[in-house]
């Protein structure tokens, strides 16, 4: 430092400084965008979560609609149940189409699967229904219908979505730790620097005026 020029050591001192902050700067531009990008992608997962439980409400209420037909004969549960169909379907395409996940879109898939196998079971039986030959063959079939296999694959697609979204929500806390270290950090050297070198520019610099 003795045998640097003034000018030189000026522009050290400064350059220090300088990239200190240009440092902590990236650090925290980085993390910003990074929870930006988690904050958009738990969004879709928030969405997700809205048509799987959608699915899961269209589902259930076609399979009360159509026991409702197979108590009572009313037209309305036929009506109801029918129309309970695309509003399934487009869920479910929604869902596939939104979601990134390879394992989300097997899930999905799987689901579809066991949704088509339960309603082409109970078309069946509403079939067998309304021949009164093998009207009690329908509601006895009714009373054995279950969405057990449909709720298991549904539990797996939105504990899967949890998942995500309590991984994404760690990772936006530790960007936000790491901008708060960088400010932290990049302060203190930016003022240990400045110190430092206005102590050292004094005693090289200052000279007693005689």
């Amino acid at each position: 430092m003795k045998n640097l020029s003034i000018s030189v050591k000026l522009m050290v001192a400064f350059a220090v400084i300088v990239l200190t902050f240009v440092g902590s700067s990236l650090v925290v531009a980085n993390n910003v965008w990074t929870v930006a990008e988690l904050s958009r992608q738990n969004e879709t997962s928030t969405t997700l979560s809205l048509l799987a439980e959608e699915m899961l409400t269209d589902m259930v209420e076609q399979q009360n609609a159509a026991r409702g037909y197979m108590s009572t004969g009313a037209a309305e549960f036929a009506e109801r149940y029918d129309a309970e169909k695309p509003a399934f379907n487009e869920a479910a395409s929604a869902f596939r189409e939104e979601t990134t996940q390879p394992e989300q879109r097997e899930r999905i898939d799987r689901l579809v699967a066991a949704a088509g196998a339960f309603t082409a079971l109970q078309d069946r039986q509403i079939a067998l229904y309304k021949n009164p030959a093998t009207r009690d063959q329908a509601q006895a079939m009714m009373l054995t219908t279950r969405l057990t296999e449909f709720r298991e694959i549904h539990r797996e697609l939105m504990d899967a979505q949890l998942a995500l979204k309590s991984e994404r929500s760690a990772g936006q806390q530790a960007a936000i730790d790491s901008s708060e270290i960088a400010l932290v950090a990049g302060g203190l050297i930016a003022v240990l620097a400045a110190i430092g070198f206005g102590y050292l520019l004094s005693h090289l610099i200052a000279r007693p005026v005689k």
